[in-house]
């Protein structure tokens, strides 16, 4: 019996593998397919069969784009009569929709050739992370279950908005957020859900942390998936946690558990450790799934597993670069002023050790758009460059005019906090930054056990507001030049309640957007003049401050 079992076994992996490769050459005939068409209204209007040469190409789109270029084209689709050829050749399959985590959610359509990616990626994994992670293991994905839906006038086509995830394995989302999200909640509402699992009924609408939309909760109620009465699971888990709580609770809970899945870069390290030190056994892997974006959302793949390298696809788009050459990026409109736009370099010019602008041309219909996002490339992988995303252009706190970046400010304040292990919080220390009036704020989570040392917290307070302070002066003149002249005040620092930040802004968002792009929801490190009602959730939820 198990040598039958093991043959089939081969047979399907063998099936999967050439179901891959066959998927691949696909992609490149379809690539190549799209690129040879005449149909594109585009293509014709703007003369792209004369393109031969990079220089040409460059030649005939000789600035960058933005989001704002392609808006019109995006609101065709979603309302004009024939969306046919808009922005790629034939219809639309989806609309994609961002997190807006710079701005408003954008939308950008998803055309055939665009999932035919997803098999070069799946290539890329099963090369990347040993086979056998995957063997064994149940998948629990923590995906949105809502979308809005867009019909067109001609009623031809109905697209979905809804952010996409090509790879739902072990236990995956799109941010590690909503993997904290998740254990926090299993934790806060842990004998409400044993509960449910001992009589085999699903919750009311009002005990979740968003409402399930009509149609699914109508599905999970129909005798297809009524679920079972389950007394021995419900004691078998409250014996699990009555030993040793939640501390790294996932392999305890789920013994065959492989592999997390989910988007890791610098922006989410500090939740990654927080994860790491609370719920989640760091002796399972959590891979890094792709690095890309809503705008063409597979352009990478990690090197390694829990890894912040990436590898380009580099046939997923056409790559540029825009290099960016000093600390001041923030020049969001100095581009715009005059008719030169900056160099660009192609992906074999981009040196070791030098921060990037990415710059991408897609299949469905992106020219020279501008990501905004900043890599670092720090080696090689055979002659493709390996980078890490270290930020986003634009992304900024300035009072007056001293602009400090998001990159300098979570390099400041990790220097900072590594004096303090353990301090104020179990686990490692979650902060954001904003501004208030002529002041820099620092939020930081507190343990509920050692918010009562209010005399200790006040005193870490302000040595951590007076490093903050003289780290920012070392680092920028600017800022240095305004305290002098007390245009700008010293730091302040709001002592939050434990998982203000980790879940707390997640679910005040969640609400708010009565659940749309749930799992595109991230935790930002600074928050802008955009942000101004989750800064005012979280001064809601301070202990208190240090001045």
């Amino acid at each position: 019996m198990w040598l039958w079992t093991w043959f089939l076994n081969r047979c399907i992996l063998l099936f999967q593998y050439l179901l891959i490769q066959y998927k691949g050459f696909r992609f490149n005939y379809d690539a190549k397919h799209a690129i040879e068409q005449k149909t594109n209204q585009q293509r014709r209007k703007m003369n792209l069969d004369t393109i031969d040469t990079v220089e040409n190409f460059k030649k005939l789109f000789p600035k960058y784009t933005t989001y704002s270029y392609y808006k019109p084209y995006i609101e065709q689709i979603k309302s004009d009569g024939s969306t046919k050829d808009i922005m790629s050749i034939g219809y639309p399959i989806a609309l994609t929709n961002t997190s807006g985590t710079t701005g408003e959610p954008k939308n950008y359509p998803v055309y055939s050739f665009d999932l035919n990616a997803i098999y070069n990626d799946c290539y890329m994994l099963t090369k990347s992370v040993p086979f056998n992670l995957f063997n064994g293991c149940k998948a629990i994905s923590l995906n949105s279950l809502y979308y809005k839906t867009y019909i067109t006038k001609d009623k031809l086509k109905t697209y979905k908005i809804s952010a996409i995830t090509s790879i739902a394995a072990m236990i995956s989302s799109v941010f590690i957020m909503a993997l904290v999200n998740f254990f926090t909640f299993m934790e806060n509402k842990f004998d409400f859900i044993c509960k449910h699992i001992e009589m085999g009924t699903i919750p009311t609408d009002e005990s979740l942390s968003s409402p399930l939309p009509i149609d699914v909760r109508l599905v999970l109620q129909s005798s297809e998936y009524r679920l079972k009465p389950n007394p021995s699971r419900a004691q078998e888990l409250a014996e699990i946690v009555s030993k040793n709580g939640f501390h790294h609770i996932s392999t305890r809970l789920w013994p065959n558990l492989k592999c997390g899945i989910c988007i890791l870069s610098q922006n989410l390290k500090q939740f990654e450790l927080k994860f790491l030190s609370t719920y989640w056994d760091p002796i399972v892997p959590i891979f890094p799934f792709v690095y890309g974006m809503s705008e063409h959302y597979h352009i990478a793949v990690p090197l390694t597993t829990n890894s912040y390298q990436f590898i380009p696809l580099a046939r997923s788009v056409y790559y540029e670069f825009i290099e960016v050459k000093n600390d001041d990026r923030h020049d969001d409109d100095d581009d715009d002023d005059d008719d030169q736009s900056p160099e660009s370099l192609e992906l074999d010019q981009i040196d070791e050790g030098k921060l990037y602008e990415v710059v991408l041309t897609t299949y469905n219909g992106l020219y020279r758009y501008r990501t905004e996002d900043i890599i670092k490339v720090i080696g090689h992988y055979y002659t493709l460059p390996v980078w890490q995303l270290c930020g986003r252009r634009g992304q900024y706190l300035s009072i007056v005019t001293e602009h400090v970046t998001e990159m300098k400010l979570r390099e400041i304040i990790d220097s900072i906090l590594l004096e303090y292990t353990e301090e104020f919080t179990s686990s490692t220390p979650q902060y954001t930054v904003f501004i208030d009036k002529l002041s820099y704020i620092l939020a930081i989570e507190v343990d509920d056990d050692k918010k009562e040392n209010e005399d200790r917290l006040q005193q870490i307070g302000k040595e951590l507001c007076l490093k903050f302070d003289q780290k920012l002066q070392e680092s920028n003149e600017e800022y240095k030049r305004y305290r002098t002249n007390q245009n700008i005040s010293l730091p302040i620092l709001l002592w939050l309640k434990y998982n203000t930040l980790t879940t707390g802004t997640r679910e005040y968002r969640l609400k708010k957007s009565k659940g749309s792009g749930a799992n595109q929801l991230k935790s930002q490190l600074i928050l802008n003049n955009r942000s101004e009602d989750v800064i005012k959730f979280i001064k809601e939820n301070k202990v208190f401050e240090t001045r």
